[in-house]
């Protein structure tokens, strides 16, 4: 008995594997997947921070200060707002002040969201190659942790 074997066959049977391989290729207990979601979560984690320190920043509990090496450096203030000048020039400019900060502090959020979404898309697309590397910050801004403060 001779089997005749048709190109179209060839073609869907060939289809068919390239769509298995590339299923098989995304299951999440893939090495690239763990590695790609690491990097997802932690920009998210990151972007989760930068917008609470937003919210602390607008009611005057943070303060932005620059380090000795050009970057900038925000401190929370034992995470009691600071008292809010009663003198009206001085008030405008507190309040200039928080809205800066608020407003650095959502740009940073800004930026580790989108590089959480680069890296979730690479976990779920491992068939398109390793993303570049992440762009720099947009600012020089670094947070203190909690066990920084001294007391």
């Amino acid at each position: 008995m001779r089997i005749r074997i048709k190109i179209r066959g060839l073609l869907i049977l060939t289809g068919a594997f390239a769509v298995a391989l590339a299923a098989f290729a995304s299951l999440p207990g893939g090495e690239k997947y763990r590695e790609y979601r690491q990097m997802a979560d932690n920009h998210r984690c990151n972007a989760l921070d930068w917008a609470g320190s937003a919210r602390l920043s607008e009611e005057g509990i943070t303060s932005i200060e620059k380090t000795s090496w050009g970057a900038e450096w925000l401190q929370f203030n034992h995470y009691v707002p600071r008292a809010r000048p009663t003198d009206p020039a001085a008030a405008l400019a507190f309040d200039r002040t928080c809205a800066e900060n608020a407003a650095k502090c959502r740009t940073m959020a800004a930026y580790h969201t989108r590089m959480s979404g680069k890296w979730s898309r690479a976990a779920h697309i491992p068939w398109m190659g390793k993303p570049g590397p992440d762009p720099p910050p947009p600012l020089r801004l670094e947070a203190s942790g909690v066990r920084d403060a001294s007391y």
